[in-house]
């Protein structure tokens, strides 16, 4: 069993937000209930996933509107947006629990802005009585903590980010008192991998690599975000929800659990994403794609991103 680093405070922390480079009408076509990031109905959208806010910040089209009941259809001319931004993907994310770092911008105000391995990082420090305080005094943010989702989303299971040098990454991680937890070596799609493991209290970080880091610095070839994997309550009612935009479910790495892909290109969602399940006992492989591998994968690297565990057993891709 893997054991807690003595320093790690990836228990108490907390992924507040991350911020996307999407369309909230993309999100909405992909089945995830948005709201307006201000009470006069303006300014980016979000998306509610258990403790985490989702951020939505590219502009719409001109003339079109956030549909929270549009379709797949509705959204075909939009499909080529993410690629024709300067930006995509997540763009900065927001962490709190953690070690100060009296650097970067606003330092000593609350909150403080760096890079964490040329990872856009925003730390914010919970005060007594402030919703983040209260969420980390519970064991499990539950689905009760977000709004319901047409596709049946349920909470954050864990963000992947890839790297060319693991060791580098994970001691950019470590003043902040984030300690892996466990890494894996694998050759199960053909090419040597490793992953590792950082707790972001009920979410998972998953930083995956080659087997040999490039030596290289940062500020030259540095860590990025590739995608996120989401917990819902049934894999089958959110294929049923979103059609031909989800591929085929299959049997996760974990005992029980079930995953699929997101077709995010058809809906314009400019990063991968997955939906994993808790019903493998069920009814394993439900749905059948042969069209596509179903697997959850890190780009070249080919690293099939089922291992970040299951939240409500307590673990996460071997993580304690």
């Amino acid at each position: 069993m893997t054991r807690k680093p003595v320093n790690d405070r990836g228990d108490d922390a907390r992924l507040v937000e991350l911020t996307v480079a999407d369309r909230p009408s993309a999100w909405a076509a992909a089945g995830f209930r948005v709201d307006s990031g201000s009470s006069a109905g303006t300014g980016p959208g979000e998306v509610r996933l258990g403790a985490t806010t989702i951020r939505l910040t590219a502009s719409e089209a001109p003339g079109s509107q956030l549909d929270t009941g549009a379709t797949t259809t509705d959204h075909q001319a939009d499909q080529a947006s993410p690629a024709s931004r300067a930006e995509r993907g997540i763009t900065s994310w927001t962490i709190s629990g953690l070690n100060p770092i009296e650097q970067g911008d606003n330092a000593g105000q609350g909150t403080t802005a760096l890079l964490v391995d040329g990872l856009p990082t925003h730390l914010c420090a919970s005060s007594v009585g402030d919703s983040t305080t209260a969420m980390s005094q519970t064991s499990e943010p539950g689905p009760t903590t977000g709004p319901s989702h047409p596709n049946g989303a349920l909470q954050l299971d864990h963000v992947v980010v890839q790297t060319p040098d693991l060791e580098r990454t994970i001691e950019a991680f470590a003043p902040l008192g984030l300690e892996v937890r466990r890494i894996r070596e694998t050759t199960s799609h053909g090419t040597p991998m490793r992953q590792a493991f950082i707790r972001l209290g009920p979410t998972i970080l998953e930083i995956v690599s080659g087997d040999t880091g490039s030596g290289q610095p940062a500020t030259e070839a540095p860590a990025r975000w590739f995608g996120l994997a989401i917990d819902v309550d049934d894999l089958d009612s959110t294929g049923a929800e979103l059609g031909d935009g989800l591929g085929s479910t299959r049997a996760a790495v974990q005992p029980g659990r079930r995953i699929a892909t997101l077709r995010n290109k058809s809906f314009g969602i400019s990063m991968p994403i997955a939906f994993m399940d808790d019903r493998g006992d069920d009814a394993a492989d439900a749905r059948t794609d042969p069209g596509q591998t179903g697997r959850y994968r890190a780009g070249r690297d080919g690293t099939d991103q089922n291992q970040a565990g299951r939240r409500r057993a307590g673990t996460a891709g071997g993580v304690g």
